[in-house]
């Protein structure tokens, strides 16, 4: 996803269309980029806010891409299993 202020708007998606924009602050990407941080979460369905773009997943995380410390976009990546991803996949 690609950030353009105040929206993430998706550029490359694989599977099931995903959600075309999405508000910075807004679900677990727009989180991740608004807080600059990775966001691991094991069960989508508890995370307050959760947007729903793909009814199969169930976990998710997110990691911010930079450019010069600057945050450009996220990776978003989604698993229909419950805690697919670890601390490992932050690496």
């Amino acid at each position: 996803m690609c950030w353009r202020r105040i929206s993430l708007f998706l550029d490359h998606s694989r599977g099931n269309i995903a959600c075309a924009r999405i508000p910075v602050g807004s679900g677990v990407c727009g989180t991740a980029v608004a807080e600059e941080r990775i966001l691991c979460i094991n069960n989508v369905h508890s995370f307050n806010g959760h947007i729903v773009c793909d009814t199969a997943s169930n976990s998710e995380i997110v990691l911010p891409v930079r450019i010069n410390n600057t945050v450009v976009g996220a990776l978003d990546i989604d698993s229909p299993a419950f805690s697919r991803f670890s601390s490992e996949d932050e690496l």
